[in-house]
């Protein structure tokens, strides 16, 4: 209860509901997820809103926590822990980690920053193994990774400790400076391009996917930084994040200036398009039907960067690529949010609307 730090508006919503979203696209089967720290139950909707699930286990350390969730949960059956599936944990995430004898077919979780009192242990190479330990084989886990709440050479030390658990580590977009890191225990691949798209045709979780900006299957590859091999050149010879090393996360601010040139090459539209496409776990496991169409996602990643890490253009400045866009692809969201909208503020307005205001 220490830190406020979560939301519901659209950057909030986009990468925590991209943790299950993404790993969900590349499981073939997933029947088992557990979530450590819960938030505002951005994460928890998207479990909850996925059919295949069967079996949901929800961790935090805060009782309050899950019960302020009422608040926002207020419509009759919205409420992710009153779902059937769910099992509510009033635990530390870590410890639960240790003695339960589940395995989970995605582990995934959002604590808070690294650097808050207490947290490092939660970003350890240890604590990463022991989520890779929790994994039923083939499953994934996916991780926060807030760039802008740490130095480079912090973001290199995590990465590292994940990297050294996971083999096939890869490193994803998920709102402007919030990525994700995903590991998996050996899965395998490719699936089916049918398979991968059932998100978009579940209309639970379409209208939300396509509101967070994913409008099509294939733009999620779009979001791809860079797998292992690509990683551990970026960590260089930084030591991982451990145990007994907490101190490898610096006392350093994050940078508006520096930091943020540091970290722009990761992000580069040119440099990740062609490392998806050169990427060998990503012709592993991306479905081979929807590769080609992936890349042509990248350039329009330079316009979302912006919009989710700067804000939208003055108009006139912006209308000529709104109008590229809406006459030149079928993407609807992006110029939304260019246009200082989004999907909630259009809901909101419809509302009124509808109530004669």
């Amino acid at each position: 209860n220490g830190y406020s730090m979560s939301a519901t508006n659209t950057n909030a919503k986009r990468y925590m509901k991209l943790f299950v979203y993404l790993p969900v696209a590349l499981h073939p089967d997933m029947k088992s997820a557990l979530l450590i720290s819960y938030g505002v139950g951005m994460t928890a909707k998207a479990l909850t809103d996925t059919a295949g699930l069967e079996s949901i286990d929800m961790v935090d350390i805060s009782r309050d926590v899950f019960q302020m969730n009422e608040i926002i949960y207020s419509d009759p059956g919205t409420l992710p822990t009153a779902d059937p599936r769910v099992n509510v944990h009033i635990e530390d995430g870590r410890y639960f980690l240790e003695t339960t004898k589940k395995r989970f077919d995605l582990i995934t979780g959002e604590p808070p920053p690294p650097k808050m009192a207490g947290v490092v242990s939660l970003y350890t190479r240890e604590y990463f193994a022991l989520v890779r330990d929790r994994l039923r084989e083939g499953g994934i886990a996916t991780y926060w990774l807030p760039s802008h709440a740490v130095s480079p050479s912090d973001a290199k030390s995590i990465i590292r400790a994940f990297c050294d658990v996971f083999d096939d580590c890869s490193l994803w977009g998920g709102a402007g400076l919030d990525w994700i890191l995903l590991g998996t225990r050996g899965a395998q691949g490719p699936g089916s391009g049918d398979r991968f798209a059932r998100q978009w045709r579940d209309p639970a979780v379409r209208s939300e996917i396509v509101g967070l900006g994913i409008e099509t299957p294939e733009q999620m590859g779009a979001l791809f930084r860079a797998d292992a091999g690509r990683l551990r050149e970026i960590a260089g010879e930084r030591p991982p994040l451990t145990d007994d090393r907490p101190k490898r996360l610096s006392d350093q601010p994050f940078d508006v200036q520096s930091d943020f040139r540091t970290y722009l090459p990761w992000m580069d539209p040119t440099t990740t398009r062609n490392a998806f496409e050169q990427s060998d776990w990503i012709a592993r496991v991306w479905p081979s039907e929807l590769s080609n169409p992936s890349l042509s996602y990248f350039p329009v990643q330079e316009q979302i960067h912006h919009v989710l890490i700067v804000g939208p253009q003055q108009l006139d400045a912006a209308l000529p690529t709104i109008h590229a866009l809406l006459t030149g692809s079928s993407l609807a969201t992006l110029p939304l949010w260019m246009l200082a909208s989004n999907a909630s503020r259009q809901t909101a307005a419809k509302s009124a609307r509808d109530r004669g205001q």
